[in-house]
C-alpha cells in the first residue's frame, strides 16, 4: 500500500494480520511485548502455531491484562476474522473483553479513523464491536517522536481505561490456571533439588576440610562459590520452569486446535 493509493475499507486476500501476543502490563512503566506476525498464518504448520501460541502463554502468564489485535487500515481479510474465532475458540468468549484493535499504516488513511470505520463491512464492524470498540491507530511511516509519543500514550490510556472497567483483573481461563499452577510446582520441585544439591555439596566441602584434603580458607571460599552459583540458578528457575512444561503446554494447545484447524483452514 502506498501514499498514492487512497485507503478504502474492505477484504483483501493478499496480507496476514499481526497478533500482538502479549501484550502491555498493568503497569505502562513495565510494559513487556511479544509479537508474531500471522499466529493464525494458513502458511505455518499446525505444530509452529502451536509453539507460538505456547510461548505467548508462558511469556504473559498468569494472564494478559490486554491483548492486542493488530492488523493494517485497509487490508481486512477473513484471516481477522478466523484468528478472533480461534481465539475465542482456545481461550472463551471473555479474551474479547482485553481484546484492542490497533490499526497501522494510519498515515495511508486519507480520512478520519471515525469515517474509515464507518464505511467499513459489517465483518469488520462486528470485530470492532465485540472489542468494545476499543481501537486506535498508528502512523508509522513519518511519526515524529512526538506524534510516537502520543500515539503510545492513546494506546497506553485505552488500556488503562479497560483495565480499570474489568475491575483492574488479568485475562485468565482454565489454560492459563493450569500453566501457572504447573510453573508453580515446576519451580518449587528445581528449588528443593537446588537446595538439597547445595547443602550435599556444602557437607562434602566440610568433610574434605575435616580430613585436611583443604585448608579452612580453601573451605570458606568453596562454600562462598557453591552459594554464588546456587542463587544464579534460583535467578533462573522461572526460564527453566519454562523449559520444562513447554512441550505439555504445547500439546495442551495442538490438542485443542486439532479439531479446529481444518474447520478454519480448509
Amino acid at each position: 500500500m502506498t501514499p498514492q493509493s487512497p485507503t478504502t475499507p474492505g477484504k483483501m486476500t493478499d496480507t496476514v494480520p499481526g497478533f500482538l501476543g502479549k501484550i502491555l502490563w498493568r503497569k505502562p512503566e513495565s510494559s513487556s511485548t511479544r509479537g508474531k506476525e500471522g499466529l493464525f498464518d494458513t502458511k505455518e504448520k499446525l505444530q509452529t502455531t502451536c509453539q507460538e501460541i505456547s510461548r505467548c502463554v508462558l511469556l504473559s502468564c498468569p494472564g494478559p491484562h490486554a491483548i492486542i489485535l493488530v492488523l493494517p487500515l485497509g487490508r481486512h481479510t477473513e484471516e481477522e476474522q478466523r484468528t478472533v474465532a480461534l481465539i475465542k475458540a482456545i481461550f472463551g468468549v471473555a479474551a474479547m473483553k482485553h481484546m484492542i484493535m490497533l490499526f497501522t499504516c494510519k498515515d495511508d488513511l486519507d480520512k478520519t479513523l471515525s469515517d474509515f470505520l464507518e464505511e467499513s463491512d459489517v465483518d469488520l464492524k462486528n470485530i470492532i464491536e465485540e472489542c468494545g470498540s476499543r481501537c486506535c491507530a498508528f502512523n508509522n511511516k513519518n511519526a515524529d517522536e512526538a506524534e510516537k509519543e502520543a500515539q503510545l500514550q492513546e494506546l497506553v490510556e485505552m488500556i488503562e481505561e479497560m483495565v480499570q472497567k474489568n475491575g483492574g483483573a488479568h485475562f485468565s481461563d482454565a489454560i492459563y490456571k493450569d500453566t501457572d499452577e504447573k510453573l508453580k510446582r515446576q519451580a518449587e520441585a528445581l528449588k528443593k533439588i537446588y537446595a538439597e544439591q547445595l547443602d550435599k555439596e556444602i557437607k562434602l566441602t566440610e568433610k574434605e576440610c575435616d580430613q585436611g584434603k583443604i585448608s579452612q580458607g580453601e573451605k570458606e571460599e568453596k562454600i562462598k562459590f557453591l552459594k554464588m552459583k546456587h542463587e544464579e540458578r534460583i535467578k533462573d528457575i522461572r526460564e527453566e520452569a519454562e523449559r520444562n512444561i513447554f512441550a505439555d503446554i504445547v500439546q495442551r494447545i495442538r490438542n485443542m486446535l486439532s479439531s479446529l484447524w481444518h474447520r478454519f483452514f480448509k
